[in-house]
């Protein structure tokens, strides 16, 4: 019997997902947004443009307050997405810009070699009761 490949095992609701997404991104309607979120939400979030022009250290913030359960990501938003993000944590309402970002992006992901601690961690925040140090 022969072996089936990944993608002859995935579902066809996500190869036609994932069609989906190929398309957009052929017409630019995806934009790549970089950030950092934590038990009380985002913390720091924009394009991935404007990341190279003005890097920071994301990883290393991320971890350094790891007990906040912080993650660095990378998603993909079209630009009306990403603005409807971006008003919320204009409005100091960073949990609700959060879960706006789990609900409307289209690809969310993390740095390679910390896969799996930051996808538990993404599953937990927002929830300020996560932070050791809350007031």
């Amino acid at each position: 019997m022969k072996n089936k490949t990944v993608v002859e095992k995935k579902s066809k609701k996500a190869l036609a997902y994932e069609n989906l997404v190929s398309e957009i991104r052929k017409v630019g309607g995806l934009v790549k947004y970089v950030g950092i979120a934590d038990a009380h939400g985002i913390e720091f979030f924009m394009t991935e443009a404007e990341f190279k022009a003005s890097p920071y250290p994301m990883q290393m913030r991320a971890d350094a307050n790891r007990q906040r359960h912080a993650v660095a990501f990378v998603c993909e938003l079209t630009k009306d997405r990403a603005d409807t993000i971006q008003k919320s944590i204009e409005d100091q309402k960073f949990k609700k810009a959060l879960k706006e970002l789990k609900n409307l992006a289209v690809t969310i992901g993390f740095p390679e070699n910390r896969v799996e601690a930051y996808e538990k961690s993404w599953t937990l925040i927002p929830n300020s009761k996560l932070d050791p140090w809350r007031t």
